[in-house]
């Protein structure tokens, strides 16, 4: 890859924007933008219209084109991403990595057998964020001691999907941020409930509880998740009991972004948004780490290992919620 590499993007929806303005800040060389639909050529916020194709095999078959950005609809993401691999592209791709596990782990074959020298990133952008981050801090630092409970809740009024379910839109990224705040535990088990409310068939409210992740030296927490589609306002909330306090945030709210208790509950520090700054977007910090570890052979902080996981971890909690039966992940994580 050149020092200065050129990449295209697949998908002009709402986060294939988001990607193209933050390629464009992070000043990197657009060679093609490619939607199915042609009128995204005046919404998509491409500077040069020309560069603008409907068909993904002028990116294929570019020899300029170094990283493939893939932002398309959930079930197209195997096809393209494995296209784009076999052709010698790089990969970042939007989240879930694919909507099976036969599918993830195919990519993954693909990518350690044959294609070992190519990096295949799935997008989690808010391990990238300086809310998350300041927890990482809180957890390294051992500030409140040793972590018991992870509980989130990421919810919001639709969009109603009918090409996935609420647990393959919006679990991974909450499934990133616990691997990336405590990447020496593993999940055990899970059980979980869930409503199919506005689409037959269609999962859109989980509620999700893992239990015995352990680290090697048997520290072991529990963890909640809820993720819907059904709520009236936009919740962001992370809550992390340890044994010494605990932290809350939720970034849809204006009213503070951090609050830090003590055992006894009482509040012991209160961090408002302006005390934790951010030079540039989670977006743009993720696009130029990605790069930054393609150019020096590192791996980035979704590794392939990790998200085929997720996709594994994913279809258990869709068992779960269809069976009603609690879901062994891993007999013995260590």
């Amino acid at each position: 890859m050149s020092k200065n590499p050129k990449v295209a993007l697949a998908g002009c929806g709402n986060f294939g924007k988001k990607i193209l303005d933050a390629l464009y800040k992070c000043k990197l060389g657009v060679v093609y933008v490619c939607d199915s639909d042609i009128n995204q050529q005046y919404f998509s916020g491409i500077r040069e219209p020309s560069l603008f194709t409907t068909d993904y095999n002028s990116i294929l078959n570019s020899k300029d084109v170094d990283i493939v950005f893939i932002a398309t609809p959930a079930q197209t993401h195997f096809e393209l991403a494995k296209k784009a691999l076999l052709v010698g592209k790089h990969v970042f791709l939007e989240k879930p990595l694919t909507l099976n596990l036969k599918d993830a782990e195919a990519l993954r074959n693909l990518k350690s057998y044959e294609l070992n020298d190519l990096y295949l990133h799935v997008d989690n952008t808010f391990c990238y964020s300086k809310e998350v981050n300041f927890l990482k801090q809180i957890i390294d630092l051992n500030y409140l001691g040793r972590p018991i409970h992870f509980q989130s809740v990421r919810a919001n009024w639709g969009p109603f999907l009918t090409n996935i379910d609420v647990v393959f839109d919006l679990l991974p990224h909450d499934l990133s941020i616990l691997e990336y705040l405590f990447p020496t535990m593993a999940i055990g088990e899970v059980i979980a409930t869930g409503e199919k409310i506005k689409n037959a068939g269609i999962i859109d409210e989980a509620y999700v509880h893992f239990g015995r992740i352990m680290d090697y030296n048997g520290n072991c927490m529990t963890a909640n998740i809820c993720v819907s589609w059904h709520k009236p306002t936009k919740i962001r909330e992370i809550i992390i009991t340890f044994e010494n306090g605990t932290v809350y945030t939720n970034t849809a709210s204006d009213d503070f972004l951090f609050q830090i208790a003590d055992s006894d509950n009482k509040i012991i520090k209160v961090f408002q948004q302006s005390e934790i700054t951010e030079l540039a977007s989670p977006l743009e910090v993720e696009i130029k780490h990605f790069i930054n570890c393609i150019k020096n052979q590192k791996s980035t902080l979704s590794n392939l290992a990790l998200t085929v996981n997720q996709i594994e971890i994913m279809e258990k909690v869709v068992e779960s919620i269809n069976t009603g039966r609690k879901m062994i992940i891993c007999d013995n994580p260590f």
